[in-house]
């Protein structure tokens, strides 16, 4: 089943270096091989250490990615402990 995933999370770097490495081609690479498509990226205005990613992939698939990947998603400034996902189905 196909999922569309909310993820709010903090990053420890600057807006512009974080989307840098997330929009990079090696980022693109790695959420292509766990049928991740990234549907939107953005920062809050308010807050500019939260964003927000919306992703569609299949079930599980983030999760084993974020799992998989923790080192390098952490080293592009995400703070894993921050990460909060809602699943929605339509």
């Amino acid at each position: 089943m196909l999922l569309t995933e909310v993820i709010t999370l903090s990053i420890s770097n600057e807006w512009h270096e974080w989307v840098q490495i997330f929009d990079s081609k090696e980022t693109t690479e790695l959420q292509d091989s766990y049928g991740m498509q990234v549907l939107f990226r953005g920062v809050s205005p308010k807050d500019p250490k939260q964003v927000v990613v919306i992703i569609q992939a299949p079930e599980g698939a983030t999760q084993r990615f974020l799992g998989d990947n923790r080192d390098y998603v952490e080293s592009n400034g995400a703070v894993m402990d921050s990460v909060n996902t809602s699943i929605w189905i339509g």
